[in-house]
């Protein structure tokens, strides 16, 4: 208890030896009167006159002297030829089942090939409606029109 006591005597005696610090008023330093503003956000690869490029000017200098613009430039494309949509073959999307190869339009039966099931597109050349609709292929075999024509 007395070592509390002198511990609290001895801070007391040297809170009451401290000087207070008073802020002493000083004038600022006046400033020059060309260039004492922030320059507006923009692209100042010089420096200029009458503002200081500091903030958003700066960063922006700093970018474009890395060859990045804000905005960023348009990419340097055009519209694709509308005669690319032209394909110069026909397409045909097999159905999910097996379908035979014939050697003729509007036979029947298994045929001699079949495509197996599956995600299956074919070429063809010409289409025929005799008995239903088939397919010729450029390998000359003839497909029933079970699918969808693209």
């Amino acid at each position: 208890m007395k070592q509390i006591g002198k511990l609290l005597f001895i801070s007391y005696i040297f809170l009451a030896m401290s000087q207070s610090a008073y802020a002493q008023e000083q004038t600022p330093p006046a400033e020059p009167e060309s260039g004492g503003i922030v320059c507006e956000p923009g692209v100042y690869l010089s420096e200029p006159d009458n503002c200081q490029p500091f903030g958003p000017s700066a960063y922006l200098t700093e970018l474009a002297r890395l060859g990045i613009t804000i905005p960023p430039r348009p990419l340097p494309a055009s519209k694709p030829d509308p005669s690319l949509t032209q394909l110069p073959y026909f397409y045909f999307h097999l159905d999910e089942d097996y379908v035979p190869i014939y050697g003729a339009p509007g036979e029947k039966g298994p045929g001699g090939q079949q495509f197996p099931p599956g995600f299956v597109y074919v070429s063809y050349i010409d289409r025929v409606e005799q008995n239903g609709v088939y397919y010729l292929m450029p390998n000359g075999g003839w497909i029933p029109g079970k699918g969808a024509r693209r």
